[in-house]
């Protein structure tokens, strides 16, 4: 494969590399989603609670670890956007609450909500370290170029 045709492919991957990780992940969610209510099998409220932050948690790290294994190196820029995407999306859901109601913004603010939002940074930083701990030798990284000086030759 030539040089032009190798660098068309690499930004072919970075167009579609993080729009595919978030549609696969909107996929999950509706997977999520179709299973029902959780209260239906689990009748402890900490059960419950515990099993829905996970879901969260992996719902979100999911597009910031699926975005660096489809984008070509550096890596770490892919698991950065992705990670500002749904930091994004928190800030607009709030903001969205906040515009419609500021009387409903403030009592937004219950148990499950805080927790669906710390779930939410927690899944994003879950998922930026797993795509460090595996990419960290594979791409994760700007490759340095070797200049060559004078006294090289």
């Amino acid at each position: 494969m030539g040089k032009p045709a190798k660098s068309t492919i690499r930004v072919l991957r970075w167009i579609f590399g993080i729009p595919l990780a978030f549609a696969i992940t909107v996929g999950e969610l509706m997977l999520i989603a179709r299973q029902g209510s959780l209260e239906l099998y689990f009748h402890n409220y900490y059960m419950y609670m515990a099993v829905t932050e996970f879901e969260i948690a992996f719902s979100f790290a999911l597009p910031v670890f699926l975005s660096s294994l489809f984008a070509p190196s550096p890596k770490k820029y892919a698991a950065l956007i992705s990670l500002v995407i749904v930091t994004a999306f928190i800030v607009v859901v709030l903001y969205n609450i906040f515009i419609s109601s500021p009387q409903d913004f403030i009592n937004s603010f219950t148990v499950n909500n805080i927790a669906a939002y710390i779930g939410v940074f927690a899944g994003g930083s879950i998922g930026f370290g797993l795509s460090y701990a595996v990419f960290k030798n594979k791409g994760w990284h700007r490759e340095s170029v070797m200049l060559k000086m004078p006294e090289d030759y």
